[in-house]
């Protein structure tokens, strides 16, 4: 090494390629022993980079219950890493990637990447957690006749959109909180009813059921034929009869 002639040799701005390798020193005589020499054993030098982060860990949309993943890419000498909630550390957190259920909406996340040179803290970011959609208030079942019109409500909440059904099918153009339906025959209209509700943003693939309704179609109804005139002898039993069709709840002769 060019001027290292000293019983000392310091190394300045150091650098891994540069520097990082086995040194040794030859000692020389002085006189008559000027021609005798003897070298040192090796010493390694072994140079550390830095620690420094390469990507950030990124803010989190999630629904809830749902699993976050914060990631961190970091190079140097990296000893370990520590995951902070809310400036707290978190027990167990120690790898470049931390995955967290059920955190609450807001909560800050950062993590803190230790090397043998000096620690490197990461941004701090959020978790967005959205709620998923709740119902609060149940469609009801219904009774009515042909003819008439029937409307179902729902009432929910972190509702996105909804999706009424008839029979498991999906009624096409029913997707408001209410669906309101025009009643023509007990075969076609009467029957099993529910709403689909889905969530909003992030959760708008997360869907919950309603019960499951029945509207029971009742037909008017009519007379098919009408009592006869009859004529009969004093001390004779005389008998009328009639005919109808529809939902009949009974007869009241007058």
């Amino acid at each position: 090494i060019s001027g290292a002639t000293n019983a000392t040799y310091e190394l300045t701005n150091i650098c891994k390629s540069c520097n990082e390798g086995a040194y040794k020193v030859r000692i020389l005589g002085t006189g008559a022993c000027l021609s005798s020499s003897i070298v040192s054993n090796a010493a390694n030098l072994v140079v550390n980079t830095p620690v420094s982060i390469s990507s950030q860990p990124t803010e989190q949309n999630v629904c809830s219950g749902s699993t976050a993943t914060f990631r961190v890419k970091a190079q140097g000498d990296i000893t370990g890493f520590q995951w902070y909630k809310n400036g707290i550390a978190i027990t167990g957190a120690t790898d470049s990637t931390y995955s967290v259920v059920g955190s609450t909406n807001g909560d800050k996340f950062k993590v803190e990447v230790k090397g043998l040179c000096g620690n490197v803290i990461s941004n701090e970011v959020l978790i967005n957690v959205t709620p998923t959609p709740i119902i609060s208030q149940q469609p009801l079942a219904a009774t009515k006749c042909v003819g008439e019109s029937v409307t179902f409500n729902a009432t929910a909440n972190n509702a996105g959109s909804y999706q009424w059904q008839y029979k498991g099918v999906n009624i096409p153009g029913a997707t408001n909180a209410s669906y309101t339906r025009n009643i023509v025959c007990p075969d076609c209209d009467g029957g099993a009813y529910r709403v689909i509700v889905f969530g909003q943003g992030v959760c708008s693939s997360n869907a919950v059921n309603s019960d499951e309704v029945i509207l029971t179609v009742n037909t008017p109804i009519s007379i098919t034929q009408q009592p006869q005139a009859t004529s009969v002898c004093v001390n004779s039993n005389a008998t009328f009869s009639v005919n109808a069709s529809g939902t009949i709840q009974g007869y009241q002769w007058y």
